[in-house]
């Protein structure tokens, strides 16, 4: 559970400089990943969500990591026996 502690620690150190949205992304990435390694599927669901809302507001539709960040989210719909068509 360190490492939880460590990306929650810096995401809260990460809000309160006011970093870019686009970096707060990259650590809410950080907690995915963690998350659906250790099976907290709804958790990286919900990272999955915040993640492709915020790269698609920010970069545009197109971007590669939008489309990354879309194909991440459908993997965890997929997780928890959802798809795209379900949100």
């Amino acid at each position: 559970m360190g490492s939880e502690r460590c990306i929650r620690d810096r995401y809260q150190a990460a809000r309160k400089a006011q970093v870019p949205e686009d970096a707060l992304a990259d650590l809410h990435q950080e907690i995915l990943m963690l998350a659906y390694q250790l099976g907290h599927w709804e958790l990286a669901l919900h990272h999955a969500a915040l993640i492709f809302r915020t790269r698609e507001r920010v970069l545009g539709p197109d971007h590669p990591d939008t489309l990354s960040s879309r194909n991440n989210l459908a993997f965890c719909l997929r997780s928890v026996g959802l798809s795209l068509i379900h949100i």
